[in-house]
């Protein structure tokens, strides 16, 4: 009996957190992760180090859901769609999942701790967003926007664990850092400086050989694909959304524009999506076979929705893109290492 409830549990836990849906940045973060250690100086990775790299992601993704279903419990048991989640039908408490989601939390921050330095340092910022992401929708229609950039995390995070900085943006990260210690311990008269030197080195860092701009731009897709669908997915709330004081592009914009907007962040996903398997040397024909996939399905999933059906918009922003993550980890990891 024990046993059984303790298993009913987890599933619910799972349900709550939608677990299936870490893949949507950990797709991202393995791309990352697996290019850091082949085109920097760091080409090994320990079996330990790819386990806290991938606790840290998972715990951080689980851990923010879960926190969104608590900050957002109210909105969900108004809303009929939403009315049948765990916290709103009680067979979860708000104190039990916030404390869930605090020993998510601990777990990522923990694993950051032990990877490297810098992950170490920021961590704390990724968890600001990882949080801060369930109030956007209280007072910006750009909250998709801000949870693509959450979620865009995961790449530059994954890269960085791997490599231990910022590539040729250390110099001007560093000076920042000084920057913010003079400021702090009021040695003013360094400050002005710092401040130069960091403006410098940031403008200096822009060159071609800086790899860096391979996790940006994996950043960048992953912000602009993740926004675009959650786009779709929020069209399903457009009359409650403006019922409720909710801000979203559709709600906004009407469900037409939203899907529109929504296919723009699509095609510059794409776009950025075939220029990184352009400019990385470890890409060849599978990579861009895979991209290929990506593409027909995210036409699949913008074919699929009208602004006047919108019955299969949970296809389409969440089961399309469950494909797509599984896609994006195979063709790419499979062409690194023929």
């Amino acid at each position: 009996m024990v046993l059984t409830n303790a298993l009913h549990k987890v599933k619910q836990y799972g349900t709550l957190v939608m677990f299936q849906h870490t893949i949507f940045s950990l797709s991202f973060g393995l791309v990352s992760m697996t290019l850091a250690s082949k085109l920097t100086a760091n080409s090994f990775l320990s079996p330990w180090k790819i386990c806290l790299i991938l606790l840290s992601l998972i715990s951080a993704r689980t851990g923010a859901n879960a926190i969104n279903r608590v900050i957002d419990a109210e909105i969900d048991a108004k809303n009929p769609r939403t009315s049948f989640r765990q916290i709103p039908q009680g067979v979860l408490t708000k104190r039990e999942v916030i404390l869930f989601s605090i020993l998510c939390f601990i777990v990522m921050v923990i694993s950051a701790f032990f990877i490297n330095p810098l992950c170490a340092l920021l961590s704390p910022g990724a968890l600001i967003f990882l949080v801060a992401y369930s109030y956007t929708k209280r007072f910006t229609f750009l909250c998709h926007l801000f949870l693509g950039f959450t979620c865009a995390i995961a790449p530059m995070g994954a890269w960085i664990a791997v490599t231990g900085d910022l590539g040729g943006f250390t110099p001007a990260f560093s000076a920042f850092i000084d920057m913010i210690k003079s400021f702090l311990l009021g040695n003013f008269d360094q400050v002005t400086s710092l401040f130069q030197d960091t403006v410098y080195s940031f403008i200096a860092a822009f060159t071609i050989d800086n790899l860096i701009f391979i996790p940006l731009l994996l950043a960048a897709i992953n912000a602009c694909w993740v926004a675009g669908f959650d786009i779709i997915y929020g069209s399903q709330d457009v009359e409650f959304d403006r019922a409720n004081g909710i801000h979203s592009i559709p709600a906004r914009f009407g469900i037409k524009n939203g899907l529109r907007i929504s296919s723009s962040l699509h095609i510059l996903a794409v776009l950025l999506l075939y220029i990184v398997g352009l400019i990385t040397v470890n890409f060849g024909w599978i990579y861009f076979i895979g991209a290929l996939i990506i593409t027909a399905l995210l036409i699949i999933e913008h074919i699929i929705v009208k602004p006047t059906n919108l019955n299969h918009a949970k296809i389409a922003s969440y089961s399309i893109n469950e494909i797509v993550s599984v896609v994006f980890i195979l063709f790419p990891i499979v062409d690194i290492y023929m």
